[in-house]
């Protein structure tokens, strides 16, 4: 979770080749999106370690491997934004969900 892009070692054609192939079988095509949390192995924490939640004097504190982004930051709402952006106008989407399962107090 985190970083957005499809591992081309197991979608080689990327959302948007996945899209097209269901959308000929004659069905809708819905992606899930969590975007609050980031997996502690993720591209996007390894770059931007300020954007996790949690006090800046103490380390970081993951449940299941994952640490939740500072939604507070505009940096973070714009890359979240593009990233979302860019995936949604790729691929024919019918339907979205959207995660949000952990409290962050």
């Amino acid at each position: 979770m985190g970083d957005w892009v499809a591992d081309p070692r197991k979608l080689s054609g990327g959302i948007t080749s996945l899209s097209d192939r269901i959308h000929a079988m004659g069905l809708e095509f819905g992606l899930w999106f969590e975007p609050e949390m980031v997996s502690i192995d993720s591209d996007l924490h390894r770059a931007h370690p300020e954007w996790m939640v949690g006090p800046p004097e103490r380390a970081l504190t993951p449940q299941r491997n994952q640490y939740v982004l500072d939604m507070t930051r505009p940096d973070v709402v714009d890359h979240l934004a593009g990233a979302m952006s860019r995936i949604i106008s790729d691929a024919r989407i019918d339907y979205i969900k959207w995660d949000m399962n952990r409290n962050i107090t």
